[in-house]
C-alpha cells in the first residue's frame, strides 16, 4: 500500500461455513450461521481499525477500498452454476496433490470429506471474482494457504487467460519455535473484547531478547537504521528491557491505538513497582483507574467504611476487615499471618501492626491501592 498498490481485505464468510482443512488433522465444526455472522462483522471491524490505526501512526494516506464480503460471490449462486463456474476448470488429479489435501488421505487413520475437499474451488474462485471485478492480481495470504491460491492462478489462467500471482507469509515462530495460534494460548486478539491492550502489550514486553530484532521488522513500520538503534541501546543493558518496550508500545498502538498504549503503559509501571507509583495514580482519569481494576483482578467499591469515628465523622476499617473483604485473604487468620510476615501493603506503604486502620483520608484520586506480595494486587475505589 505505501507503494501505491490498492489493498482489497477479503473476510470469508462463504469459506468459513465450510472449514478449511489446512492445518487440520480432522474436520472443523461447523459454526452456526448467527455465529458466522458475528465473526464476519468483528472481523471487518478490526481490520478497518487497524488500517486506520496505520494510516495515523504514519502519516499516510494509504489506498485502501472496502472489506470485501464473499457472501456476495455466492449469495445467488446455485451448486449446478458453482460446479460450471469453478468445479470445471480444477482436476481431481491436481487437488489430490495440493499438501492440505494430501496428508490427510495418506493417512490410514485420517479422511477428508468433500466438504472441506472442495474447500480449494472456493477459495480459488473468490481470486477470480477479485480478479475479474476488481483487477486483482496478487493474493497474499499464510504459507498454509499456498495451494488455495494457486488453484485461484488456474482458475483465472483457465477463464481468462490472464496471469495472477500468489505471495504467501511462513507462519511467525518465536524463537523457540512456538509459533503465534490460538491453540498455544498466546493469540493476540485484535478486538478489546478479546484480551485488554494491557495483555498485549505485556506479551510482547516479555518477548526473548533474540526476537527483538526480527518482531521489530515484522510487527512496526520502524526503518531498519532505527531498529538498529533500538537494538543497540538495547544491548547495552537488557534487563532494562529497552527493545522489548519500543516494540510493545509500537504493536499495541497499531492495534488499539494511542490512548490504550499509554494506558497499558501505564498499568506496567503501577503494577511493576516502576517509579513513583502513588505519583501515578494521581494523575489517572476514570478510564484509567477502570483499566487498572480490570487488570488487578476488579475492585472492591466502598461507598463508605464500616465504621464511623463520632470526632471526626470520617469512616475507617482495620487492615484485616479489607484485606478478607478484598479477597486477598480467605479469613481473619490469614490476613494477620500476612502482615505478621510482611507481605501486605497499603498505598505501597509496609503494614507491620495488625490492628492497623484505613480510613477515606488514605485514598488518592479516589483510590487505595492494597498489594499481597509482589503482584497481588487489588484497587479500592472510594465512592
Amino acid at each position: 500500500m505505501r507503494r501505491g498498490n490498492t489493498c482489497i481485505p477479503l473476510v470469508w464468510w462463504a469459506t468459513g461455513m465450510i472449514g478449511d482443512p489446512g492445518g487440520k488433522d480432522s474436520e472443523r465444526s461447523f459454526l452456526d450461521e448467527a455465529t458466522l455472522a458475528h465473526n464476519v462483522t468483528s472481523i471487518q471491524t478490526q481490520i478497518n481499525t487497524l488500517i486506520s490505526n496505520i494510516k495515523s501512526v504514519l502519516w499516510e494516506e494509504l489506498p485502501t477500498q472496502a472489506v470485501v464480503n464473499n457472501k456476495d460471490f455466492y449469495d445467488s449462486m446455485g451448486f449446478i452454476d458453482f460446479l460450471r463456474e469453478a468445479g470445471k476448470y480444477i482436476t481431481v488429479n491436481s487437488m489430490l496433490t495440493k499438501e492440505t489435501v494430501r496428508k490427510r488421505i495418506e493417512d490410514p487413520d485420517k479422511s477428508i470429506s468433500y466438504t472441506e475437499f472442495s474447500y480449494m474451488l472456493i477459495q480459488g474462485y473468490d481470486f477470480y471474482k477479485l480478479y475479474t471485478d476488481q483487477w486483482v492480481k496478487l493474493q497474499i495470504a499464510g504459507s498454509d494457504q499456498w495451494g488455495n491460491v494457486t488453484t485461484g492462478t488456474e482458475i483465472i489462467r483457465k477463464k481468462t487467460d490472464g496471469e495472477a500471482y500468489g505471495f504467501t507469509c511462513p507462519l511467525v515462530l518465536d524463537s523457540n519455535g512456538k509459533k503465534f495460534w490460538k491453540s498455544e494460548g498466546n493469540a493476540i486478539w485484535l478486538d478489546p473484547s478479546k484480551n485488554s491492550p494491557y495483555f498485549a502489550y505485556q506479551y510482547f514486553l516479555n518477548v526473548a531478547d533474540a526476537d527483538i530484532e526480527r518482531f521489530l521488522k515484522l510487527f512496526t513500520f520502524y526503518d531498519f537504521d532505527t531498529i538498529d538503534q533500538i537494538v543497540a541501546t538495547h544491548n547495552t543493558d537488557p534487563a532494562a528491557r529497552h527493545g522489548q518496550s519500543m516494540l510493545a508500545e509500537y504493536v499495541v498502538k497499531l492495534i488499539f491505538w494511542s490512548e490504550a498504549a499509554r494506558q497499558a503503559q501505564m498499568i506496567t509501571n503501577i503494577l511493576f513497582g516502576r517509579g513513583d507509583v502513588m505519583e501515578t495514580i494521581a494523575w489517572l482519569s476514570s478510564e484509567d483507574i477502570q483499566a487498572l481494576q480490570a487488570e488487578t483482578g476488579g475492585c472492591v467499591m466502598l461507598n463508605s467504611f464500616q465504621h464511623l469515628d463520632p470526632e471526626t465523622s470520617s469512616g475507617w476499617q482495620t487492615i484485616i476487615e479489607l484485606l478478607v473483604q478484598s479477597w486477598l485473604a480467605s479469613s481473619n487468620g490469614e490476613a494477620k499471618k500476612l502482615i505478621q510476615w510482611g507481605g501486605i501493603y497499603v498505598n505501597e506503604q509496609k503494614i507491620e501492626d495488625i490492628s492497623h486502620t484505613v480510613s477515606s483520608s488514605d485514598a488518592i484520586n479516589g483510590v487505595i491501592l492494597l498489594r499481597k506480595g509482589k503482584k497481588g494486587y487489588r484497587v479500592l475505589r472510594i465512592g
